[in-house]
């Protein structure tokens, strides 16, 4: 019996370590997200839509389509038009807000229409000097597309991602968590400082950080779940702040159901508090009248909430697919330039082989000439007196018009080589024969002569 008892204590604390988000009925979160949009919806989106638009774009379910998102994109083109590629703002976050939502819709920031918005964030000290807020959008807006660090040549002190974080991580307080002045740790600040630093952790010093500032969060948590801001009460919570902190525990993959931000309640249930029967959220609990901030902010950290509990996809995360036609250079190597490997078929040349037809060699039918022995008939002869015209028989050697063969011999001239060296010796030959036999014809002529003289 007591083996069974301990079986169940334990399986009751697994289930109790289970993560809360599994826990919550996304259809309650859906239906506050689509209240809340159908309360704060512009009806002609432009400048000042961002969170919105990025809170759809992160859970699409606040009932806007394609044309919507299409014409906030064309508003912020004309606004930069007008503006020379500028927004006509000063506040640099501005900027840098416009980069994440045009990026979140799946517009390239780096070319709106031959406008490149990312570039700005290429030097330094432009980004640095509206302070640690704008540092940190720009981490966002550079992360959440996987943007280049953008160069600029005009760039007095040109920026980089390590200048960034390192400029943050030395603004940390003491006990942990940063501000944007003093030495008190604010809820927002530190939460966006951990929203920009996530994709940093694989640094020792950035990970310590982080921890340290998580610690600060839940230390700053209030008894109902939600987070005070340094601008209003101390005790006071308030929606943006307590957004703020889920965005903060999504990034880095924390649930909301996380014991270290669970008090009297969880710190979701606290966020969903602030909702208003139209479905507005508003700024302070005590409020009667929703505000668009505290409602956008509100919607973006629920959405991030799901979106991390079902895809494992942090806040701000949309990967920019750069324009097609920068990609296309790859498939402008047409194969059929490697085609030409076909062209150098022309082993055909080998048929060569014709070189073998040397049996022009056979040529040398001239050794059929020798019928000059033919001229034995001489015998007949026996006068010695015509031996005489044997003597013009030397115009056999006018014959050698045989040699003029060789320019047949020059048709193929891969064969002239070994057709020259042979036949000079061929024809030689027949030559000195007839010389031998004419000799030989005399000197039996005259032995015969003088055999008949010694008999008479």
């Amino acid at each position: 019996m007591k083996k069974i008892i301990a079986l169940l204590l334990a399986l009751t604390i697994v289930i109790s370590m289970v993560p809360a988000a599994a826990a919550y009925d996304n259809s309650k979160l859906e239906q506050a997200v689509k209240a809340a949009a159908t309360a704060v919806k512009a009806d002609d989106p432009t400048l000042g839509c961002e969170w919105f638009l990025v809170a759809d774009s992160t859970w699409q379910i606040c009932g806007i389509d394609d044309n919507y998102r299409k014409t906030y994109y064309d508003n912020i083109v004309a606004l930069m038009r007008e503006n020379e590629g500028g927004l006509g703002v000063n506040r640099f976050t501005e900027y840098e807000r416009v980069m994440i939502a045009l990026t979140a819709l799946g517009y390239d920031a780096s070319n709106i229409e031959g406008y490149d918005l990312i570039v700005r964030l290429a030097d330094y000290d432009v980004v640095k000097k509206q302070g640690i807020n704008s540092i940190i959008f720009a981490l966002i807006a550079l992360d959440g597309g996987l943007y280049d660090m953008p160069v600029d040549p005009n760039a007095a002190n040109p920026n980089s991602r390590e200048k960034m974080v390192d400029n943050i991580l030395s603004r940390e307080l003491a006990g942990g968590g940063f501000a944007l002045y003093g030495d008190v740790a604010d809820v927002d600040i530190t939460a966006m400082a951990i929203q920009a630093l996530s994709k940093y952790m694989s640094r020792e010093d950035v990970k310590v950080a982080v921890e340290r500032a998580i610690a600060e969060l839940s230390r700053q948590q209030q008894a109902d779940g939600s987070f005070a801001s340094l601008s209003g009460k101390a005790d006071e919570g308030t929606a943006e702040s307590t957004a703020q902190v889920i965005l903060a525990l999504t990034t880095i993959g924390m649930s909301v159901e996380d014991a270290r931000f669970v008090k009297d309640v969880s710190v979701m249930d606290a966020l969903l508090s602030f909702q208003l029967p139209d479905g507005s959220f508003k700024h302070l609990a005590g409020d009667d009248e929703g505000s668009y901030a505290a409602t956008v902010q509100s919607m973006h950290a629920i959405c991030a909430a799901v979106r991390a509990a079902e895809q494992g996809k942090a806040a701000y995360y949309f990967p920019v697919t750069k324009a097609p036609a920068e990609e296309e250079p790859p498939v402008e190597e047409p194969p059929v330039e490697e085609e030409p490997p076909v062209e150098e078929e022309p082993p055909v040349e080998e048929e060569p082989p014709v070189e073998k037809e040397p049996p022009v060699e056979e040529e040398p039918p001239v050794e059929e000439e020798p019928p000059v022995e033919e001229e034995p008939p001489v015998e007949e002869e026996p006068p010695v007196e015509e031996e005489p015209p044997a003597e013009e028989e030397p115009p056999v050697e006018e014959e050698p018009p045989v040699e003029e063969e060789p320019p047949a011999e020059e048709e193929p001239p891969i064969t002239e080589e070994p057709t020259g060296t042979e036949e000079p010796e061929e024809k030689s030959f027949p030559i000195v024969a007839v010389v031998v036999v004419g000799c030989a014809v005399v000197i039996a002529l005259v032995a015969i002569l003088l055999y008949r003289k010694k008999r008479k």
